[in-house]
């Protein structure tokens, strides 16, 4: 009874005593001089240079140490502001000791927040390190992640005001032997594809331009209307369907004989209003899918080129002797009642994207609307040629 009392009292006592630490946005994440400034810290912390692996950022870490400069168990938990014997519920037995850094900074809610860390292989075995947020402990790391390399961990603000970041490393079951963490790099960072995964700790970032963990394309950008979805998925639009079509591509070993022609022939009911403007501010897409939907195309046919001209009142074409843009040569949209409408797009030499027949099936060509996201497409399943360097299909 006697000793719940005093650690009530200390870690009373203790809390007043971290009662006026400053609240601001994150200040000295990375621990520079002045050395650890911007932190509280408790217990065996330090600045360090020295050390293996280097800093992620700067030239010094916090070193988080247990051992003979570290606090007790309620002295830390109170520091940090945790709520007596929460470490020990963390699992692996009895808290003795350890070291922390705390610091409480302005966020708003949906921001995301990183830091860089390792636990050095010396660890004493049960000894782990933990972060908290906002006073809710967690197990950062154990034995098992002990290594050489810095990881990183993430997390998300859930609403705004004053968001309290608390990092340590403890003792469990004896004071003896010491562990050590390091720590660098904190920071805000972006969730570029909005998936609510910060990115430094997402495995695949949609809209950064590589096609990444379980994403089907990566356009670099989070654009509606084009060949890839803003989820790096592929879109699967209605879009008109043809009464004709054919496609054929030509993989030759020399890249300047390389040719794609493909025909969208007495189509659906098409206006020149569908088609929207190409010579001023509505872009084209022409895309081509192969087997399970992967992307393996993607053309942006910018609006108000030269290139394009209006063909009448029904449609535009597009013309380009220099194949400047990945390729296209020729682009006709010409509009007409149901079976007279009709899109034809060809390109050549070494600009086009490298298709590499034979390809996997069914192959979809569609070409986009990049304003409006009206479509045009032709689905091959079953082919005349699929072979090394060679792809012919008609439909139907």
């Amino acid at each position: 009874m006697k000793r719940t009392i005093g650690r009530f009292l200390l870690g009373l006592l203790l809390l007043l005593w971290c009662g006026d630490r400053a609240f601001a946005q994150v200040v000295n994440g990375s621990f520079e001089e002045p050395f650890l400034s911007g932190w509280t810290t408790g217990g065996d912390v330090q600045p360090d240079s020295l050390v293996t692996p280097p800093p992620t950022d700067g030239s010094v870490v916090a070193s988080l140490e247990t051992g003979s400069g570290a606090v007790a168990e309620v002295t830390l938990e109170a520091f940090l502001g945790l709520s007596l014997g929460s470490l020990d519920a963390l699992g692996g037995g009895d808290v003795t000791e350890g070291s922390g850094i705390f610091q409480a900074f302005a966020a708003s809610a949906g921001e995301h927040y990183a830091f860089d860390w390792v636990l050095l292989p010396e660890l004493v075995q049960n000894d782990f390190a933990f972060v908290a947020i906002d006073g809710t402990p967690a197990v950062l790391g154990d034995a098992v992640q002990a290594g050489d390399e810095f990881e990183t961990f993430c997390f998300s603000v859930t609403s705004t005001g004053t968001t309290e970041l608390a990092i340590g490393v403890i003792d469990v079951v004896d004071t003896a032997g010491a562990s050590e963490l390091l720590v660098d790099n904190v920071r805000q960072v972006p969730d570029i594809d909005v998936d609510g995964i910060p990115d430094p700790c997402d495995d695949a970032i949609c809209g950064n331009g590589l096609v990444e963990g379980s994403e089907l394309c990566d356009d670099g950008n989070l654009d509606d209307n084009d060949c890839c979805s803003p989820t790096c998925t592929v879109p699967m639009p209605t879009c008109g369907s043809a009464g004709k079509s054919s496609l054929i591509i030509k993989d030759k070993p020399e890249d300047t004989k390389d040719s794609l022609t493909w025909k969208w022939l007495k189509g659906d009911a098409t206006t020149q209003t569908d088609f929207a403007d190409p010579t001023d501010m509505t872009p084209y897409h022409l895309c081509l899918y192969a087997g399970t939907a992967a992307s393996i195309a993607d053309i942006e046919l910018p609006a108000g080129s030269p290139s394009w001209k209006a063909t009448g009142t029904k449609g535009f074409k597009y013309k380009d002797k220099t194949t400047a843009v990945d390729g296209v040569k020729k682009v006709v949209l010409k509009g007409g009642a149901a079976g007279k409408a009709k899109v034809i797009v060809q390109g050549k030499g070494t600009m086009l994207p490298d298709l590499a027949p034979p390809l996997a099936l069914p192959v979809v060509a569609r070409i986009i609307n990049g304003d409006s996201g009206a479509c045009w497409a032709s689905t091959f399943g079953d082919v005349v040629k699929n072979e090394s360097g060679l792809f012919k299909a008609k439909s139907p």
